[in-house]
């Protein structure tokens, strides 16, 4: 699987980027958004609770106010 982070534009809803973070294990990841690891499959809103397990590490400074974070798994 292949994790991926988007950032979106809160006024704006435009794709600003997208981060890799596939160094982080899908068990991980999915715990963090309260998943099982079989159904972790849709993309996921990042909020105050997520971003503040994933920021460390996954080396991302998150921008609550001005961006909108979703967790995206894809089948590789």
């Amino acid at each position: 699987m292949k994790y991926v982070i988007s950032l979106f534009g809160k006024n704006t809803e435009k794709l600003l980027g997208e981060i890799d973070v596939s160094h982080l294990s899908g068990t991980f990841l999915a715990s963090v958004f309260g998943v099982p690891l079989s159904e972790f499959v849709d993309s996921y809103p990042i909020g105050e609770r997520e971003a503040a397990a994933l920021s460390e590490l996954s080396g991302v400074d998150f921008d609550l106010q001005g961006v909108d974070y979703f967790l995206d798994p894809y089948r590789t």
